[in-house]
């Protein structure tokens, strides 16, 4: 399975992605859909950091992570885990609370968990229309707010992860 710090690693890869894809040249509007997906997927492979260093923190100690990984067969690559993105959702409230639970930490409030599981559903819905609607509209300014929106989450996952860090 996946380090927190690799995870983290692929986040920060797809941010220089879509950051990259920002600066295509402007007559190839490809570039905007692609954009989109790699914002998600920074952010969802910033949640796995912030996942895996939860079950790097419970190792040896007994008990089981809020969030637990799903164990998927790929017939080319045999066996991996992998947090599903239909429970990202889920998961991440999870978190928060085990989290609130953990640490009494009044810094991560309601109102921060609330924007960054709004960020990471609004960035999985972008990028599902993305993917799986060629034909809808999306403009340069969705990729940007996408970008925007992305850079928040593997920032805060990263300071998350810090804190786990800090307390083991």
């Amino acid at each position: 399975m996946a380090t927190s710090t690799e995870w983290l690693r692929a986040a920060q890869g797809h941010l220089k992605s879509a950051e990259h894809l920002l600066s295509a040249p402007r007559d190839d509007r490809g570039y905007v859909p692609s954009c989109l997906s790699r914002a998600y997927y920074a952010a969802y492979a910033a949640c796995c950091g912030w996942f895996a260093a939860a079950a790097e923190w419970f190792e040896g100690k007994g008990d089981a992570p809020p969030v637990e990984p799903e164990l998927a067969v790929n017939p080319r690559r045999g066996q991996s885990w992998w947090y599903p993105h239909g429970r990202l959702h889920a998961d991440l409230a999870a978190m928060f609370a085990w989290r609130r639970s953990l640490c009494g930490d009044a810094e991560c409030g309601l109102a921060r968990e609330r924007h960054c599981v709004d960020v990471v559903m609004a960035l999985q819905d972008a990028r599902v229309d993305a993917d799986y609607s060629p034909g809808a509209v999306q403009a340069e300014a969705d990729a940007q707010d996408a970008f925007r929106h992305a850079s928040f989450v593997p920032e805060w996952m990263k300071q998350q992860v810090a804190r786990l860090g800090a307390e083991r």
